[in-house]
Formats: C-alpha cells, structure tokens, sequence
C-alpha cells in the first residue's frame, strides 16, 4: 500500500530569520513522502535568499504583497499530497509530528468508515 503523500504550505512575509529552520524542520521528518510548499507574499527582507537555497527540495511561489491570508490561499492547484497541513514561517515542528499525524488520521479514517458502515447495517 501507497504511503499517502502529505503537502505542506508555508506562507511567509519577511520572516527570514526563522525560515530555514522551519524548512528543515520539516525536510528532516522522519514521514516521508512529503511536499514542501513556500509562498513568500512580497517579503521586503532576506527571505528570498534564504528561499531560494532550499530551491532543490521545495517548490516556492514568489507573490507581490497582499495580506497573510491571501499568501495561504494560492497553490493549491500545485498540491499533489492526500493530506495539506500548514505551518507559518516563524514555526518549527519536531521531526516525527507528520508521522504521528498521519497515524492518527488514518486510525480515524477507519474508525469513522466503520462507524458509518456499522450504521447502514
């Protein structure tokens, strides 16, 4: 069985001296597959710099500034992954959150299918 793919989308307005970390933090998951997806929303600081060294590993969406909501909402034509999650660019997660996530979904993704199943019989 396919394990799913998970994306995950990190919008970012000059927040450049947390991005790499954040970035790594989840480039060192112990899940894989993962999909990496930075929207930077017109950052006037160092934040394209330190972007575009991670250019190999994530894909990145360089917008002219809006507003932080606007920067969540574009890019997801460019998800491939079964399941999003979003993560702000000052954040970190440890390395085995999406691991531990994506056990727990699909543990309730079965019990809610047999939930449902045992209320048509």
């Amino acid at each position: 069985m396919r394990k799913p793919l998970v994306s995950i989308k990190i919008p970012n307005y000059n927040k450049d001296k947390y991005l790499k970390e954040s970035v790594e933090s989840l480039l060192y998951q112990t899940y894989k597959p993962i999909e990496v997806i930075v929207v930077d929303d017109g950052s006037s600081d160092n934040s394209k710099v330190k972007i575009e060294k991670f250019d190999d590993h994530i894909k990145v969406f360089f917008l002219p500034y809006r507003n932080a909501n606007f920067a969540r909402n574009p890019g997801f034509t460019e998800f491939s992954g079964d399941f999003i999650q979003f993560l702000d660019a000052d954040d970190t997660v440890n390395k085995d959150t999406i691991e531990k996530q994506i056990e727990f979904l699909i543990a309730s993704l079965w019990i809610t299918v047999l939930f449902i199943v045992g209320l048509k019989s």
